[in-house]
């Protein structure tokens, strides 16, 4: 599935391959219209047929509709952002995870092996080729100096956003994607319009280091001051 993803997303194959940091402050990590429209797209032809499972049950996703933002980090960003062996999955209980002969295991999105263990249960890490470092600590410093926002593999320059968005990450990724579409009609807006959405400008790889210190030290307050208005999505019973 990943290299159909990069393909699919028409992401840049020396950002993928890469993975550091481009150095675009995260409140400048802004999303366009037509990336937005691709994922909803690759929702669409992906969820079923690679099998995509729920990040809290690791259940099989019935349908593209089911699919929320949750569910896409752990399908599709956390896997293609995950650098050589590093990527975190999660615990074998939790995933679809069937074990080869060689020991690895195939799980939805890549191959993973055992790399230690929560609450006395296997957690298993990406591996696409050898691990890179000797040991648990210069792992971890390696990983953190690769990138896991969705928006640095489609660009390394920054933008100011246009559009702050608001939202709920358990709404599914079609009908964030209609609110948007509406908001595109509304406002008139081309399909280079930028928004700014948390779950493609933080670094899914580190993201307690993402947020800063308090409210006013976070990328959202910084990405809040740089846009021109505030789209609020809610869900169909405006709950959330």
């Amino acid at each position: 599935q990943l290299n159909e993803v990069r393909k699919f997303l028409l992401l840049k194959p020396e950002f993928v391959t890469g993975r550091r940091r481009s150095g675009i402050p995260t409140a400048q990590r802004c999303i366009r219209l037509r990336e937005l429209e691709l994922l909803g797209r690759l929702v669409k032809r992906f969820c079923k047929a690679h099998k995509w499972v729920s990040s809290l049950t690791g259940e099989r996703i019935g349908s593209p509709e089911k699919v929320n933002l949750y569910d896409l980090v752990y399908n599709v960003i956390k896997p293609v952002a995950a650098p050589e062996g590093c990527g975190l999955v999660g615990p074998v209980s939790t995933l679809d995870a069937q074990e080869r002969p060689d020991g690895l295991f195939d799980v939805p999105g890549g191959v993973a092996r055992i790399q230690g263990d929560v609450e006395r249960e296997a957690v298993l890490r990406y591996v696409r080729g050898g691990p890179p470092c000797a040991g648990p600590a210069d792992l971890d410093q390696f990983e953190r100096s690769c990138t896991g926002a969705l928006v640095e593999f489609w660009r390394e320059e920054g933008h100011d956003p246009e559009w702050f968005v608001s939202h709920w990450w358990g709404e599914e990724i079609l009908a964030f994607l209609a609110c948007i579409l509406e908001h595109k009609r509304v406002n008139k807006l081309s399909s280079l319009v930028l928004y700014w959405v948390c779950a493609y400008a933080n670094n899914q790889l580190c993201i307690h280091e993402e947020l800063g210190e308090g409210p006013g030290d976070s990328p959202f307050f910084a990405a809040l001051r740089l846009s021109r208005g505030v789209l609020l999505v809610m869900d169909p019973a405006a709950t959330v």
